[in-house]
């Protein structure tokens, strides 16, 4: 009959509607391809005691599900501290592994600590760095310039542990220390490695 035929069509178009969709579905799955899109992404995470340990922002974000990878562009981080100004790194390019707990950023790599209480102006510049902010650490293996009202030093790789305050320089360092009374010449320091207190 004609009602048998329509519903055996219209059975007949389903099932080629449902399996063609379902195998480009399955077609289309990539762990190496993204999977998510996000435009000014904000995140605000705060330590186990309440406060406020970071903040990250980017203005163009996609997420890879292999290794569970986010790519992201002009991202900018503030890793907040206790009694001191936080640090605003910024960078052009970056990527987080295993969702936040592992940032690397490239290009343009620059630090900042604004002036406070028991701090000058602190300015770190590289071309790459890994960042944990849950330990606020910080670490890069090219060369890093740290400038402050008394001192510039570079250094051939780095590690900076933020909430000890505590810059560590691995290689090929060169400093100068400028004392506050003008009368002094500057000093002129070179070492193999050195270690930063109160950055």
């Amino acid at each position: 009959s004609l009602a048998f035929l329509s519903l055996v069509a219209l059975l007949s178009l389903w099932l080629m509607w449902y399996f063609a969709v379902d195998l480009n579905f399955q077609k289309a799955f990539n762990p190496n391809t993204p999977d998510e899109f996000g435009q000014d992404v904000k995140v605000v995470a705060m330590s186990k005691e309440g406060q406020l340990s970071y903040q990250f922002t980017s203005p163009l974000m996609h997420h890879i599900p292999s290794q569970n990878r986010t790519l992201f562009s002009s991202p900018v981080l503030v890793l907040y501290q206790l009694k001191a100004p936080p640090w605003t790194i910024t960078a052009k390019n970056g990527e987080a592994l295993l969702g936040n707990k592992e940032i690397h950023l490239q290009d343009e790599v620059k630090a900042v600590q604004a002036k406070g209480p028991r701090n000058g102006v602190t300015v770190i510049n590289t071309t790459s760095a890994v960042i944990y902010p849950d330990e606020q650490i910080i670490s890069s293996q090219d060369k890093v310039t740290a400038t402050r009202v008394d001192a510039y030093v570079e250094s051939v790789g780095f590690q900076g542990n933020l909430n000890q305050k505590i810059l560590t320089l691995l290689s090929k360092v060169h400093g100068i220390y400028y004392s506050q009374n003008k009368k002094q010449k500057p000093v002129d320091i070179v070492s193999d490695k050195a270690l930063l207190n109160r950055v």
